[in-house]
């Protein structure tokens, strides 16, 4: 409910905040892995920041 607060949407449910998003990848065409990952980095934020921090890290190195 804080986050809902927070963005404005109290009146919301999070399960229609989660089809709405996936909605709106999907209709410019994003693909379901795209979709996925998406909602996974929400859920996993800490580690999926860390690793994408350490492919940015591999990449200045090359």
């Amino acid at each position: 409910m804080q986050v809902r607060r927070k963005a404005g949407a109290k009146k919301y449910d999070i399960h229609s905040l989660r089809y709405s998003a996936a909605a709106k990848l999907a209709a410019p065409g994003c693909g379901d892995e795209l979709i996925a990952a998406a909602a996974m980095v929400r859920k996993y934020a800490r580690s999926a920041r860390q690793k994408v921090r350490v492919i940015g890290a591999q990449k200045r190195r090359e």
